[in-house]
This record gives structure tokens, C-alpha cells and sequence, in this order.
């Protein structure tokens, strides 16, 4: 169960899930990419005309997240 998408969302880098099947080593997740409309269960990003679920979503380590990720 995903928590339902806010407006805290809003303008931040998101990766988003694959719909493809992936090979070994190929990156599950696309993107980043930036949202710009949010709903209750989804969002619209800035380089897909679709709406996007928010369970296919993932925050994209930013700043100081990304480097404490990195260790």
C-alpha cells in the first residue's frame, strides 16, 4: 500500500518505474524527472503526457540524501 501522493510532491525529481521488463543490471527506474500536477494517487511529470500511479513512483535522492545513500 502506497501513501497517497501530496502537494509536498510538487516540483520534486522522481524516478519512475519501468513498465518494461529489465534485464540483470538495467536500472529498474527511469528519470529523474519533475512533477508538475499532483492528485490524490498520482502525478504528471514534465517529459510524459500520461498520468503515472503513485505506487510506480520512488523520491530521487537529492543533496545530502545522495551522498548518505553512496556510503
Amino acid at each position: 500500500h502506497t501513501d497517497p501522493l501530496n502537494m509536498t510532491h510538487y516540483r520534486q525529481s522522481m524516478l519512475i518505474k519501468s513498465l518494461k521488463p529489465t534485464k540483470v543490471g538495467e536500472p529498474r527506474y527511469l528519470g529523474p524527472a519533475i512533477v508538475i500536477t499532483v492528485t490524490r494517487t498520482g502525478v504528471l511529470i514534465d517529459d510524459q503526457p500520461q498520468w503515472i500511479h503513485a505506487s510506480s513512483l520512488k523520491h530521487y535522492p537529492t543533496g545530502e540524501q545522495a551522498s548518505s545513500n553512496s556510503k
